[in-house]
């Protein structure tokens, strides 16, 4: 028995078992998992890791992962009663993996099946077949629940202690804050630890199968290359999640609000995300966090306020001229005001740097929009076959007169 998991990345979406997401919903979905649940995925990591199972079934596990440990105890057969005792704990662990939402969307197996254990003789072509159904399903569950804690481990370092100390979020810089996941300090420089990873650390090679396919935008005519993954462990799905979001300026990021993780697709640094407040459901964290920083006077001579302004109005202006429309009008005011209240809760930026900031072409290039200068759009030439129309129709209009 072994499970595969199929991603298949479009653009900035994944379609992952048949579920459409976007690049890094994944991960933050993971780590949104409480930190108690994850705690209870470890504890039974653990007994399956410890239990008498493993330490002497000599049948070989997939070798799809070096998580398994070598044992140096003694081996002997593996009794009835160690695969009864195996069997309530993968149990027990599977329920525990699907409490996971990433894992209700992605695991490939199901439950463990009913086995008859009692009246097989240890040593028959029966206890064998079990032996070797119980071996893989054990390194499947195992592996998973390492996969699991090791990423929910290193995506929540990435989002609480990396990106909050970034000066710029843009995909150079994310690179270079993953660095620190993928090789820590104690074999950054060691050939050996990317070929043999220490237990327990992320590991940086993946097993799968990769193929690139020709697809349509949407039953259009546009055509583009897909990538379809084939992993056969979780850890490989996770990591490409995690790792072509960052890619694509897609990163977690911590509310500084509710303390729940959100996505960020976005190229300044947001400080709360938009899910509904905790004290105050009827308003989304950032509006709540905003609220009460304004509650505050607002001084009318205060510099960046009036930058602020400045900004919000260049923005209606364009939108009423029709160089912007709907959607890009609540984007490029979502991200002033964003910036506003990060200028006004630390001193980062000084009067004149946060004016800069807020300029219009640094301001769309931060929101991925195409700044086409200052003015009114130019009105479109009218073509020569049209002059001499009009010219004609005035020649017919003075003859009639």
């Amino acid at each position: 028995m072994r499970g595969f998991i199929f991603m298949l990345i479009k653009d900035n979406k994944v379609d992952v078992m048949g579920k459409e997401f976007l690049l890094g919903e994944m991960t933050v979905s993971l780590i949104n998992t409480p930190q108690e649940q994850m705690d209870k995925i470890f504890e039974v990591m653990l007994e399956l890791e410890n239990s008498v199972f493993m330490q002497y079934c000599t049948y070989p596990f997939i070798p799809c992962k070096p998580y398994i440990p070598i044992t140096k105890k003694p081996k002997r057969a593996v009794m009835i009663d160690d695969i009864t005792e195996a069997d309530k704990l993968l149990r027990k662990a599977y329920d525990l993996i699907m409490s996971v939402d990433v894992c209700k969307a992605a695991f490939p197996i199901g439950p463990l099946e009913e086995q008859q254990l009692d009246g097989i003789r240890v040593g028959s072509e029966e206890y064998l077949k079990l032996v070797a159904s119980y071996s893989q399903y054990f390194n499947y569950i195992y592996c998973t629940a390492y996969d699991l804690t090791t990423m929910y481990g290193y995506c929540r370092e990435f989002a609480d202690d990396l990106v909050i100390r970034l000066d710029a979020l843009n995909t150079s810089e994310l690179s270079k804050a993953y660095e620190y996941i993928a090789f820590p300090d104690e074999c950054r420089f060691t050939i050996d630890s990317l070929l043999d990873p220490l237990e327990g650390e992320y590991q940086l090679g993946d097993s799968m199968i990769l193929q690139y396919i020709p697809m349509c935008k949407d039953n259009s005519d546009e055509w583009y290359i897909a990538e379809y993954f084939r992993f056969d462990t979780l850890q490989g799905l996770l990591k490409t999640d995690f790792v072509r979001g960052l890619m694509k300026g897609h990163f977690p990021r911590k509310c500084e609000h509710c303390g729940r993780y959100f996505l960020m697709t976005k190229g300044y640094h947001t400080r709360f995300c938009d899910m509904p407040s905790p004290e105050d459901p009827a308003m989304t964290c950032r509006q709540a966090a905003y609220k009460k920083a304004k509650s505050k006077e607002l001084s009318k001579d205060d510099p960046k306020y009036q930058s602020y302004m400045r900004c919000r109005k260049r923005i209606n202006t364009a939108f009423a001229r029709g160089s912007i429309g709907e959607k890009e009008k609540a984007l490029l005011l979502s991200a002033a005001e964003d910036m506003y209240f990060e200028a006004q809760s630390s001193p980062k930026y000084s009067n004149e740097e946060f004016e800069q900031l807020l300029s219009s072409e640094n301001l769309y290039k931060l929101c991925g929009l195409q700044y086409h200068g200052k003015g009114r759009p130019k009105a479109v030439r009218r073509t020569e076959s049209v002059k001499r129309t009009q010219n004609e129709q005035g020649k017919q209009r003075s003859y009639a007169v």
